[in-house]
This record gives C-alpha cells, sequence and structure tokens, in this order.
C-alpha cells in the first residue's frame, strides 16, 4: 500500500501508512525503505529522509 500510493501521487498518504506501520511490530523490508523515500522525495522533504536513513543505519 506504502508503494501503491507512492506510484499514484500520494506521497503524504504514503508517509502516514509508513508511520503507521513503525509503531507495529513489523518492519519494513527493503522495497518499503526504496518507495518511502521516494514518497519522502516527492513531498520535498529532505528532514524526513534523513531520519528515515538514520532509522536505516540503526537497524541495518
Amino acid at each position: 500500500m506504502i508503494a501503491a500510493n507512492t506510484q499514484h501521487g500520494y506521497p503524504a498518504e504514503a508517509l502516514d501508512l509508513f508511520k503507521s506501520l513503525l509503531r507495529t511490530d513489523l518492519k519494513p523490508n527493503e522495497a518499503t525503505i526504496a518507495s518511502i523515500l521516494s514518497a519522502c522525495a516527492d513531498l520535498g522533504s529532505l528532514s524526513i529522509g534523513s531520519e528515515i536513513e538514520h532509522y536505516v543505519k540503526l537497524r541495518g
């Protein structure tokens, strides 16, 4: 759903879903991370993209 929202022009909704995902026990995979970084680029949000980069570095 995150990738679909990003690909169809709804990056804010994709970001909301990603934030919801992080509040669960589920962990995002590589495809989800790539999609959410694309959504951040679509939004022009360097700060959120940097937060996601930090998340990836901490969790591998």
